[in-house]
């Protein structure tokens, strides 16, 4: 069973060896041609599934008309929403290309996956719902975004990155304060901004394959929800452009920052 060594890393929950051997066992492949319709929204649901090859996309009806929310590749999953709520398909997802996907029976979903998944959007669709970055999207994204997510504890004092080093972590403030410093021409730590609940770090780094730009440092003891860059973006692709365009701002700021200390110095 080649599947149990993709099933096992792609979903996140905790249970034990007889469940997860219970949903392994379970899990029906399935495969499907290019342009091919797996769910219609509106239609009962039947099976949850995991992408392993191909790609599909997951369209919601938008003040009628079909719109696209989200693409699915390899590692993604979709197909929960109906089991867990008893309701009808929320989306309509077509195969874009050939399409090769493991498939969970409705029963056998809810007695391995659903509380698990239940209770982790229930700990973060609040909180995402009022992080300005993310206000954009549609339901469907920020539920994409909370399946996803990571949390980092991290103790008043230490620092989450620190600049130079290659970035591989997105970051979203859960709760407590950051400062963020940068080494100055004499070699000192010059504090250049702060951020708190709700404020994120790290893209630039995964935007642009530069180092950090910057040490972020704990003012108190922090959590914080983390997207690895291979999450990253694969998630995040609804907001490419705010995070660009706030990347602009970032190095204007820093030029501007940059031109009074020379102003100063002479």
């Amino acid at each position: 069973m080649t599947h149990i060594y993709f099933l096992c890393p792609t979903v996140s929950f905790k249970q034990d060896a007889d469940a997860s051997t219970d949903l392994i066992n379970a899990t029906e492949e399935k495969n499907f041609t290019e342009g091919e319709v797996l769910m219609k929204q509106g239609d009962d649901g039947d099976y949850f599934y995991i992408v392993e090859e191909g790609e599909a996309h997951i369209f919601v009806m938008i003040e009628g008309t079909d719109t696209k929310v989200k693409e699915c590749r390899s590692g993604d999953f979709f197909g929960e929403l109906a089991l867990m709520y008893n309701a009808p398909r929320a989306a309509t997802v077509k195969a874009m290309t050939a399409l090769r996907c493991w498939a969970v029976e409705r029963n056998t979903f809810k007695m391995t996956l659903m509380e698990s998944t239940i209770n982790k959007r229930n700990r973060y669709e609040q909180f995402l719902d009022s992080v300005p970055i993310l206000e954009s999207l549609y339901k469907y994204e920020k539920l994409t975004i909370a399946d996803a997510l990571e949390t980092k504890q991290v103790s008043a004092g230490e620092a989450v990155v620190t600049e130079g080093d290659s970035g591989n972590d997105f970051f979203i403030i859960e709760k407590g304060s950051v400062e963020f410093t940068q080494t100055t021409d004499g070699g000192e730590q010059a504090v250049v901004g702060a951020g708190g609940q709700g404020d994120y770090f790290g893209e630039i780094a995964l935007l642009t394959n530069q180092p950090r730009k910057a040490t972020v440092r704990c003012v108190d003891d922090c959590s914080f929800l983390v997207l690895d860059r291979k999450t990253f973006i694969r998630v995040m692709g609804p907001l490419d452009d705010i995070l660009k365009r706030n990347i602009s701002k970032y190095k204007s700021w820093l030029e501007k920052k940059e031109e009074a200390q020379q102003e100063s110095t002479n």
